[in-house]
């Protein structure tokens, strides 16, 4: 679980974690905090999404998906 806009730079990391050997049959799912928190309350659902429109999300938006881009570029060292 971690906030949705960093769900793609995650789950483009532990794709390539899941292709070493010692980790080939582990099986992840990726979930949004807002996903599980408006779940179990409809009314997180605005919100979350007066949250989009803030300056902050947006700017993590954009770092992510430079962080992302960076990361399918090979500019990230996973080393373990």
């Amino acid at each position: 679980m971690t906030v949705g806009v960093h769900i793609p730079r995650a789950r483009a990391m532990a794709e390539e974690i899941n292709e070493r050997p010692e980790f080939r049959d582990l099986k992840l799912e990726f979930r949004g905090s807002e996903e599980i928190l408006t779940a179990e309350n409809l009314a997180r659902a605005e919100v979350f999404e007066k949250a989009k429109n803030t300056k902050a999300y947006k700017l993590t938006e954009s770092q992510e998906k430079r962080g992302l881009e960076a990361f399918l570029r090979g500019g990230y060292n996973l080393k373990m």
